[in-house]
C-alpha cells in the first residue's frame, strides 16, 4: 500500500474511533441526562420545572387534572412537594424511555424510593410517570406527612389532618396504587371517611 492509501486507511480508522466513541458516550450520557433531569424535577422550586421538566402525563396524574389547572397547582404546590434532594440510585434506557429508582428527602416523599418513568421530548428528559414505590418506609412517610401538616397550616382545608390519618394508615401497596392510578375518586374515596 503506498503511502496515500496508508493515509486514506490512518483517516478511516480515526473517523471509525470517533464514530464508535460517540455512539458509547450517547448510552451513559442518555443515562447521565436522564437522572440528572429526574433529580432537577423532583427538587426544583421554579415554577417552569412544571411544563419544562414534567410531561402533561405526569402533572394530570399528580395533580389529578389536566391542562392550565394542573399547570397552576403544580406551581402553587413546588413550595411543599419539592423535595429537598433525590438521588437516582437505578437508571436504566430504552431510546427515548427510561426508568429510574429515586431516593427522596424532604417533601411528602421523604425516606422513599420511588420509580419513575422518564421520557425523551424533543431532545431533553422529562418525567411521565410515577409507576412505582420501590422501597417505602411507612414510618418516615408518616414523619413527612405530619411535617407537611404543619407547615402547610395555613392553606389546609378542614379535614385535612384526617386526610393525612387516612393516608398514614394505608400499606405501601394501597399507597402505591393509589399514586399511581392518577385517579381523583381513589382520593375523594379516602376524603369521605373525613366528612
Amino acid at each position: 500500500m503506498g503511502l496515500g492509501g496508508q493515509i486514506r486507511h490512518l483517516v478511516a480508522l480515526m473517523l471509525l474511533g470517533i464514530a464508535l466513541g460517540a455512539m458509547v458516550g450517547c448510552g451513559g450520557n442518555d443515562e447521565d441526562d436522564a437522572s440528572a433531569a429526574a433529580e432537577e424535577a423532583l427538587t426544583s422550586t421554579d415554577p417552569s420545572s412544571c411544563t419544562d421538566l414534567l410531561t402533561e402525563n405526569y402533572r394530570q396524574q399528580i395533580q389529578l387534572s389536566s391542562g392550565e389547572f394542573a399547570i397552576n397547582a403544580c406551581e402553587q404546590e413546588l413550595y411543599l412537594t419539592a423535595a429537598d434532594s433525590a438521588e437516582v440510585t437505578r437508571v436504566e434506557v430504552d431510546g427515548d424511555t427510561a426508568i429510574v429508582d429515586v431516593a427522596h428527602t424532604g417533601a411528602s416523599l421523604d425516606g422513599q424510593v420511588i420509580t419513575y418513568e422518564m421520557v425523551k421530548e424533543d431532545g431533553e428528559w422529562k418525567l411521565n410517570e410515577l409507576i412505582g414505590i420501590a422501597d417505602f418506609d411507612k414510618a418516615a412517610f408518616a414523619r413527612a406527612l405530619d411535617a407537611l401538616l404543619k407547615e402547610g397550616k395555613n392553606v389546609n382545608s378542614p379535614g385535612a389532618e384526617c386526610f393525612n390519618n387516612q393516608l398514614k394508615s394505608l400499606s405501601g401497596e394501597e399507597l402505591e396504587d393509589l399514586y399511581t392510578s392518577g385517579d381523583l375518586r381513589k382520593y375523594g374515596k379516602l376524603y369521605a371517611a373525613c366528612q
